[in-house]
């Protein structure tokens, strides 16, 4: 399924890779669009249909104008390298992540309007109060996994990591992406969706402090109040 799906696109370059898997830079050959294809290595059968059942829980989250939507997902089995994958296929962002415009700031030490910082809060908290109330939690809320859309608007993406609280409420799978923007008790104990408010305080945290802080800094001080 996974060739049938790709015959419709040309792969065009990666994008980026991390712990959760690649992203690519597709383009729709029927028309041109450009999409961002990422790839989900699983550990077996069982993960994969776990991961695809997770994807089918957030249809629901479609129609927020600050979460990014999705346009289709579908597990393959890779015969070359022996993995199962689930691969998303998403909204391309040219303008990049929150954690681009962050170290750009950073770079030449100044900081963000703050008409800018409460616009971008505000959508966050909207986006999240929408998800929270389906029932989902995020659990891997951080500034690469924001996007700025062309009207810079925030679009919330990278959903395939979160848990469905309906079936659990506690750790399911070992710790993805970076640790600072995790709340304390995502790897230590039950949690809830109070831990994407503690990851939205990391974010404003570095929203207000990039014309003083750099990227060694901040970190280490998300690790200290943690």
């Amino acid at each position: 399924r996974f060739l049938a799906n790709m015959e419709k696109f040309e792969v065009n370059d990666q994008l980026g890779k991390g712990a959760q898997g690649v992203v690519y830079l597709v383009t729709e050959k029927n028309g041109g669009k450009k999409w961002a294809l990422k790839k989900i290595e699983c550990k077996d059968e069982s993960e994969a249909n776990k991961a695809y059942k997770e994807m089918s829980a957030l249809e629901c989250l479609q129609q927020h104008p600050y979460l990014c939507p999705y346009k289709e997902y579908f597990v393959s089995y890779d015969k070359s390298l022996s993995a199962m994958f689930v691969s998303v296929l998403t909204e391309y962002f040219p303008k990049g992540d929150m954690a681009k415009i962050l170290a750009d700031k950073r770079e030449k030490s100044e900081g963000l309007d703050e008409q800018v910082i409460k616009k971008w809060l505000g959508q966050i908290i909207e986006a999240m109060m929408f998800v929270h109330k389906r029932k989902i939690i995020h659990r891997d809320l951080k500034p690469s996994n924001v996007f700025i859309t062309e009207d810079d608007s925030v679009a919330i993406g990278d959903f395939g990591v979160l848990t469905v609280m309906r079936d659990i409420r506690t750790k399911t799978r070992a710790a993805v992406g970076s640790m600072n923007w995790m709340s304390p008790e995502v790897l230590e104990r039950a949690y809830d969706e109070l831990s994407d408010v503690w990851s939205l305080g990391c974010i404003l945290l570095e929203l207000a402090s990039t014309a003083f802080t750099d990227n060694a800094t901040m970190g280490g001080k998300l690790c200290e109040i943690k």
